[in-house]
């Protein structure tokens, strides 16, 4: 049985995939909290369909220990 990933490493494992999409601005780590599950992404999308440079949208996504 191989050893789980971190938190982190879950974490830096997204970043890398999130880089290949075209819409993501800007994907970073963020330790939003202490223990385990503290690992957290933070996505910036451009929404495609608007011509308003404020039409962001921000995802939070939690990388916990059960995270696929």
């Amino acid at each position: 049985m191989g050893k789980a990933l971190s938190p982190h490493a879950r974490c830096c494992s997204f970043l890398s995939w999130a880089a290949t999409k075209p819409h993501v601005i800007s994907a970073n780590c963020r330790v939003l909290a202490a223990g385990p599950t503290a690992s957290w992404v933070v996505l910036r999308f451009a929404q495609l369909h608007s011509t308003s440079a404020s039409a962001t949208s921000y995802w939070l996504v939690g990388l916990g220990p059960n995270a696929a």
